[in-house]
């Protein structure tokens, strides 16, 4: 099939794949999405104490801010509005993908070896959609309220901008200033980015060419991405004193540590009652629930005179790194050794040599999580564009059987990672499909307001605050809660009455739980048009 023909075919696939995921989690909600919809209203409003932060990069929250702008959605269609962002995001990700492939294909048609000794097109196209389509729907997801598919999607294109700069007889001023604009852009998406651009810089010097040139090039680059970061880097440090985001102060390697409710961090909530506990939340004033990922909430992993703990600190992200790779990613690594047994191993091992420079940026991204934190969501950045320029490096030769063999290889594995996508993907996405239950939120948001409930008012929970979605649409505050519920209808009723003076007192207007007992239903509680959940209106502040 003609090459341009496939890739139509591969990008329809792809996106048809992509949107039926889309849609079956459009209801989806994440703690993390909550903070940075209430960042986009921090923008939006000009409430720049609130928005400028040292843990959330400010990208996504920008874009929210920029859609919510446009459309001015309903409270009922404000996480749809977000959904679609997501998809559109995905989208570009694609074309961002597409560029890597493209780049790479220039690459092998300059090679000294001709266009046709590395793989065949065909086999880089698959190899290339299913590889993205396996990190962007199986690991984040396009439901995923946070900015990780931007992230792959920035990443992607900082490699195709590598790639291109990188086999330039002699790169244009041009190319030099794209990769400093968007190593910015990933900066301001997720921070680290930050020391992965000296790396994209270091990639640069170090190629072959006119090394004068490449030089002064990685300096011109890295004087737009510094002139373009530092608006930013000031602004954090006008906002908390520091010169660079949490994630990144000395020393570079960070556990985040969780707190029980028994010994809260005193900057995020403090007790309000022992028995049952009581906290009342301090960062909730001008957001909808307290955060859970706060720069105070993390702890040095690396801590002087406690060698056992280090190496046990590092060695839990590395076995998590290495279940990742293996369990998931080990059928591409037997790809790649499985076409070096049908390939020219003395020019395979050449071109590596050429392309190693375009692997150290995902090496560099994959040992930089591997020291901080480990998570699914984080990975496919560094996998996807590993993946597939080491593949792209194998030399293959321009012989019919051979290169035939080749693509029987390529596409039987692809059909496997797309098959694992299809069947861990659809699953994710069906089971969020069936979890988010975005009638459940709509019917409790509307009956709340239904209650008196306004904009803006201050609530108590008889829960873990982090998962009440239903407070955003309403744009409630959840300032207070017993996370304990159980413990809380244990208790006699002077008890309990005592809770809800403490928690009128402390500001909240009501109090909203998940569950109550038949026996309770008589002291006030009101049930939400049958959601199961009910709301209590609370006393007024100061009564005994």
């Amino acid at each position: 099939m003609d090459w341009k023909k496939l890739d139509r075919c591969w990008f329809a696939v792809t996106l048809i794949l992509g949107t039926i995921q889309a849609w079956l989690c459009r209801s989806e909600m994440f703690p993390d999405g909550v903070q940075y919809m209430d960042f986009a209203d921090a923008w939006r409003n000009g409430d720049f104490q609130v928005a400028i932060n040292t843990w959330r990069s400010p990208m996504y929250s920008w874009l929210i801010a920029a859609c919510e702008a446009v459309v001015r959605p309903s409270w009922e269609s404000e996480i749809v509005v977000v959904h679609i962002l997501n998809w559109a995001i995905f989208v570009f990700a694609i074309f961002c993908m597409r560029s890597l492939l493209d780049a790479l294909v220039d690459a092998q048609q300059k090679s000294e070896y001709g266009g046709n000794s590395g793989l065949p097109k065909g086999s880089l196209l698959a190899i290339g959609y299913s590889t993205f389509l396996f990190g962007a729907l199986r690991f984040i997801g396009t439901g995923l309220v946070t900015p990780d598919m931007l992230v792959l999607a920035i990443f992607l294109l900082c490699c195709a901008t590598l790639t291109r700069i990188h086999f330039a007889e002699k790169p244009a001023w041009a190319g030099y200033s794209k990769l400093g604009l968007f190593l910015a852009l990933g900066y301001f998406t997720k921070s680290i980015f930050f020391p992965l651009s000296f790396v994209f810089l270091l990639s640069v010097v170090l190629s072959s060419g006119h090394k004068t040139r490449r030089v002064a090039g990685a300096m011109f680059s890295g004087v737009i991405f510094i002139a373009l970061v530092s608006p930013w880097l000031v602004a954090i440090h006008w906002q908390s004193g520091r010169w660079m985001t949490s994630a990144f102060q000395p020393p570079l390697v960070w556990r985040l540590m969780r707190r029980d409710g028994v010994t809260p961090p005193e900057h995020q909530w403090k007790v309000l009652a022992a028995a049952p506990e009581v906290a009342g939340y301090i960062t909730s004033v001008d957001k909808t629930f307290p955060y859970e990922y706060i720069a105070e909430n993390l702890q040095p992993a690396l801590q002087p005179g406690n060698e056992l703990s280090n190496v046990q600190a590092l060695l839990r992200n590395v076995s998590s790194e290495h279940f990742i790779f293996t369990h998931y990613h080990g059928v591409l690594l037997g790809l790649f050794f499985g076409l070096v047994l049908f390939s020219d191993i003395r020019k395979t091992c050449k071109k590596l040599g050429a392309y190693c420079f375009l692997l150290l940026p995902p090496l560099a991204f994959l040992a930089g999580y591997g020291l901080l934190w480990v998570e699914y969501r984080f990975m496919p950045p560094g996998y996807v564009a590993f993946f597939i320029v080491l593949l792209a490096a194998v030399h293959v030769a321009d012989d019919g059987t051979t290169r035939r063999i080749v693509q029987a290889m390529t596409y039987g594995v692809c059909c496997v990672m797309i098959l694992i996508t299809l069947m861990e993907g659809g699953k994710y996405a069906w089971i969020m499909s069936k979890e988010a239950n975005a009638d459940v939120t709509r019917r409790v948001t509307r009956a709340m307001k239904t209650e008196g409930l306004q904009p803006g008012d201050a609530v108590a929970v008889l829960n873990i605050p982090f998962y009440q979605w239903w407070a955003r649409p309403a744009h409630l505050k959840i300032i207070a809660g017993c996370h304990e519920p159980a413990e809380f209808w244990k208790a006699p009723s002077a008890v309990k009455k005592n809770v809800e003076t403490i928690m009128a007192n402390y500001g909240a207007k009501w109090l909203v739980a998940e569950y109550v007992p038949t026996a309770e239903m008589d002291q006030g509680w009101d049930d939400l048009d049958g959601t199961g959940f009910y709301i209590l209106r609370l006393p007024s502040p100061h009564t005994k």
